[in-house]
Formats: structure tokens, C-alpha cells, sequence
């Protein structure tokens, strides 16, 4: 069964507070004991209810004193309203075999929906073994429901934040704030495998990465963004920032000019429309970043390789010519120096 099912509004109300105070819903669930979509859920009904009010915190209070002080935090008798939408009783049954595999979600005693999958689908075996090693947990059936097929397992995940499209192969996506806009291409399908691997992890740190993506003003940088993302040593951070790669030279200052200082912990930037954001051209004016495997093509035998975290906001043009290895940007963050591990990944030989 579901966690939390006759929580009392005023549990839910307060957790809806906190995240509505800075917490993120990641510290409320755990303080509460829930998962994140439950939480989801008493955010909606706290909102349906007329009594929801955000407690005043100091902005120069920690984390620590929000959880403390928001439980407790409702004066002059307030009165609470019975939520409109009452928590829901939830339960997965399974009938697995060698060949096939059935899951059922069962709301308040019946069948809501169901699905199937069989020995042909790419995480059969993924599924099944999740199953078998849980000893059929419900916590781990329901993990299964959702990675039977992208559409449930997106919007279960993602407690209706993103709804996905199959006939289009696009998912649409609702902010917190401003209005729902549309996934689609490469992005989808990095969003379904971030989903499938790391779970809610992943959901956070996409849905973070989704709205600083939407601070762009370019809609061209957004969409060629897409591709540069598919490069599975592209790391998206759970702020919602991603991680890239830069060559640089032994003293760590940039090869074109020779006048920028990338050592660990330094913020590298330059004024947005000195950046060129055409990408049918190759080399240009702009800070430059890249996957790995452009790495190779770029360094010398002095050379260091940094790692730097980027903003998307920040993104100007991916160069058309270099199967979106390569990025011009505005502005990044040197996060670590990485050229020994890149000497060891290639078991001890040289990476340019």
C-alpha cells in the first residue's frame, strides 16, 4: 500500500508550505516520509484546500530551521476544509514469468489500468529481475508499472508534470511557473532514459535543467541544445546545470587567446552578444566547450583537460560540423581538472 493515506490536511498543508518557503520536494518528502509523488499529491490538495497559507520565513533562514519551524507554524484557530480530493488507496499486482510479464494497479480496490510486456522488450530482464529481488515490495512493482512502457513510466515519475505524446514522440512539459511547452526530438528520449536509470533523482534534476533551459532567449539554442545532450558524457547536475569538457593550456589559460584563466574554481565569462550564435559556422567568437569525443581532435602533449559546468541559460550555437561535439556559450564554471583520469581511462596512453 501507498504511504500516508489518512494524513491530515494540516500535514499537508505544512509540507506544501515548506516547498512554497525554498525546501525542495526532495527534504520535504524525506522529512515526511513519503515519496515525491505523494508529496505531489498533498501539494495539490493543500492547494484545493481554502486554507493553505504560506508561513513567513526569513530569507536568511537554513533549511534546517524551515523544516522545524513550518509544521507547527498556523495561528489564530485557523479553520480547515476537508480536502475536494481525498489520498488514494494504491496497490500492484503481478503475474510474472520466463516469458512474460503482467502488472496490475489496483485504486481503492479496483483495476485502473494494466500492462504487459513480453521476452522481446529491451528491459525484460531488467523488469523481471527488479521484481524477483524485491520479493514483489509494492515500492518495486510500482517501479516496474512505470518502466513497462515510456508514457506511464514518464508521467508516473513525474507526477503528471510531463505528459507524453506516442504518436508525435514528444513530451510536454508543465513549469512551475509560465506556460507547459513541448520536449521533442533527441530531448524526449534523453528524458525517458534519465527517467529509466535514475528515477526520481532524475526527475528532479531534469525538471531543474527544463526551467533554467527555458531562460534561453534564443529558441534555436534550446533546440540544437538537444543534440549535445545525447553525448552520454554529458551529465545533467541535480541544479539542473550540465557538465562539459574544455582543453586548456598547461597553465590552464585558454588556447585561443591565451588571456583566460581556467583553474578549478574560477567563472569564465563573456557578454552574450559577443558570442557568435550562427552555427553553420565552425570556429567563431565565444567560450567553447565539448563532449569528449572532440577531445582528441583539439589537445597536445601539454595540455590539460578541465571539466565546467554550464548553465543552459548560457548556451549560444552548436556548431553544425562536429556531430554536436562542440559548443559556443556565454559563460561556465571550472569544476575540476580531469586530465589525469582521462590518461587512466585510456589505460595509461595518451588522450590527444
Amino acid at each position: 500500500m501507498t504511504k500516508a493515506l489518512n494524513t491530515p490536511i494540516e500535514t499537508k498543508i505544512a509540507a506544501h508550505d515548506m516547498v512554497a518557503n525554498g525546501c525542495t520536494k526532495t527534504d520535504v518528502s524525506a522529512y515526511y516520509g513519503v515519496s515525491i509523488r505523494t508529496l505531489g499529491r498533498w501539494i495539490e490538495q493543500a492547494n484545493a484546500s481554502a486554507a493553505a497559507k504560506p508561513v513567513k520565513v526569513k530569507k536568511s533562514a537554513s533549511k534546517k530551521a524551515v523544516v522545524s519551524g513550518v509544521a507547527g507554524g498556523y495561528a489564530d484557530g485557523d479553520a480547515y476544509r476537508q480536502p475536494v480530493v481525498a489520498d488514494e488507496d494504491v496497490e500492484y499486482r503481478v503475474l510474472a514469468t520466463r516469458k512474460s510479464i503482467s502488472l496490475s494497479r489496483l485504486v481503492n480496490g479496483s483495476v485502473d489500468s494494466s500492462v504487459v510486456i513480453d521476452r522481446s522488450a529491451d528491459n525484460f530482464t531488467e523488469v523481471f529481475d527488479l521484481i524477483v529481488s524485491s520479493g514483489m515490495a509494492q515500492d518495486a512493482l510500482e517501479q516496474a508499472y512505470f518502466m513497462c512502457t515510456p508514457k506511464k513510466m514518464v508521467e508516473g515519475f513525474t507526477n503528471g508534470k510531463f505528459k507524453v505524446d506516442v504518436v508525435k514522440g514528444t513530451i510536454l512539459y508543465t513549469p512551475d511557473v509560465g506556460t507547459p511547452f513541448e520536449v521533442s526530438g533527441k530531448l524526449s528520449q534523453r528524458i525517458i532514459d534519465t527517467i529509466k536509470n535514475d528515477g526520481v533523482e532524475g526527475v528532479e534534476s531534469l525538471f531543474n535543467f527544463l526551467d533554467k533551459l527555458m531562460l534561453n532567449p534564443s529558441n534555436r539554442s534550446v533546440n540544437e541544445l538537444y543534440g549535445f545532450l545525447t553525448h552520454n558524457d554529458i551529465e545533467i547536475a541535480p541544479n539542473g546545470n550540465f557538465y562539459a569538457w574544455k582543453v586548456v593550456r598547461s597553465d590552464y589559460f585558454d588556447k585561443h587567446s591565451n588571456t583566460m584563466d581556467n583553474s578549478v574554481g574560477n567563472e569564465v565569462r563573456v557578454a552574450r552578444n559577443q558570442v557568435n550564435e550562427d552555427s553553420n559556422v565552425t570556429c567563431s567568437y565565444g567560450l567553447h566547450v565539448c563532449a569528449k569525443s572532440y577531445i582528441s581532435s583539439f589537445g597536445s602533449s601539454d595540455d590539460r583537460v578541465v571539466r565546467v559546468e554550464v548553465h543552459p541559460q548560457d548556451v549560444v550555437a552548436i556548431p553544425a560540423d562536429y556531430g554536436d561535439s562542440k559548443m559556443r556559450c556565454a559563460g561556465y564554471n571550472v569544476v575540476e581538472d580531469v586530465t589525469d583520469a582521462f590518461v587512466k581511462e585510456l589505460g595509461g596512453g595518451n588522450w590527444y
